[in-house]
């Protein structure tokens, strides 16, 4: 088998390992980490060894420039990071933490990395390829999309069930929380905020598809049955961000009777809900007033105060890169903000990064 079978062969695992593991199982979305790690590597090796010792000059560092801006801030988001774990090594191992720890958290930026410079070099190749060979990747991307919906549906109506009934039949467990979805793998906060996103792609899908084509039905089920799973994870945050984001759906096509019509809706629903929690409605006043979610809001707030605090002390390269979490109880304290016991992160990814990088 040449290289390049062998490029195309791992990038396919990877991405089957991605549409089966990103809402079942962590370890399975391990492995497709590994597969396209083991992709970037043939693909530089391959490069490197056609073209020689020009590579480097010639063709990767012109294919860099391209990169969209959202590369380049992963880019700067590693090195922001690894510098502010160095600058501030001392800090973090003061407060009890290991700085390599730190340092591997930065995985996750760096795997992204790795995904776009595979995808965009992936993509070259298929714009190289015969039309009989685009067809085979053609139906190996829907056979991936088709095996991505039902897995993504199989572990929310898994959550659900765990959810009505207490136990999750597959991993054999009772189910994480009480009164909340938790999907497959037993987190209802990662799996809220991962939904969410899912939720949007395939209402962007079904809103492009073109009219009586009998995939768009399957769809909308797939659909309904995600956005059931989605609103029964009760996790506010996920919620208000997707009903945010759906009227700007129309905004792309100049659609904007159809923006204002939705904006109108989900403002009325918005007010429903309200009413709806403070008239007696057990569950939506669990959802937003009960005194958990108040003191909940009270917690993230004195979080977002934290931050703040550590940006007027150190705000060029933070208190390093993951070392809000345990230095926030210590910053609160010294600045007699609200609940000094708690240390958590900040809720809010610009406010962490803030606080952990500096500008």
């Amino acid at each position: 088998m040449s290289l390049n079978k062998y490029i195309e062969s791992f990038f396919f695992i990877a991405l089957f390992f991605l549409s089966v593991g990103i809402f079942t199982s962590i370890s399975i979305t391990a492995l497709h980490h590994i597969f396209l790690l083991i992709t970037f590597i043939l693909i530089l090796y391959h490069l490197y060894h056609k073209r020689g010792q020009s590579f480097l000059a010639r063709e990767f560092w012109q294919g860099l420039k391209h990169m969209p801006i959202s590369t380049w801030a992963l880019v700067g988001i590693l090195g922001s990071g690894i510098l502010s774990i160095i600058f501030n090594w001392k800090l973090i191992v003061a407060v009890g933490d290991n700085p390599g720890k730190h340092i591997m958290q930065l995985k996750y930026f760096f795997f992204a990395l790795v995904s776009v410079i595979v995808y965009q070099e992936m993509g070259k190749r298929y714009s190289c390829l015969s039309q009989l060979e685009k067809d085979v990747w053609i139906k190996r991307f829907r056979w991936l999309w088709t095996l991505f919906l039902v897995a993504t549906t199989v572990a929310t109506l898994v959550g659900i069930f765990s959810l009505y009934y207490g136990y999750n039949p597959l991993r054999m467990k009772t189910a994480c929380h009480p009164t909340r979805n938790c999907g497959l793998y037993g987190m209802y906060m990662t799996y809220a905020y991962g939904i969410q996103f899912f939720l949007l792609l395939l209402l962007a899908t079904i809103l492009n598809s073109p009219k009586g084509k009998r995939y768009g039905r399957w769809l909308i089920i797939i659909f309904i049955i995600n956005l059931i799973g989605f609103v029964l994870s009760a996790a506010r945050g996920a919620l208000l961000g997707f009903a945010l984001a759906i009227p700007f759906f129309f905004v792309g096509k100049g659609e904007w009777k159809k923006f204002i019509v939705v904006i109108c809706l989900l403002l009325g629903l918005g007010a429903g809900v309200y009413w709806g929690s403070q008239t007696g409605n057990q569950q939506l006043g669990e959802l937003l007033t009960s005194e958990s979610r108040i003191k909940s809001q009270d917690i993230r707030y004195s979080q977002f105060l934290a931050v703040i605090e550590v940006f007027k002390q150190r705000p060029w390269l933070g208190i390093g890169f993951r070392n809000f979490e345990p230095y926030s109880s210590q910053i609160k304290q010294q600045a007699n903000i609200s609940y000094p016991e708690f240390g958590g992160h900040a809720h809010n990814n610009f406010l962490e990064h803030l606080a952990s990088t500096g500008i």
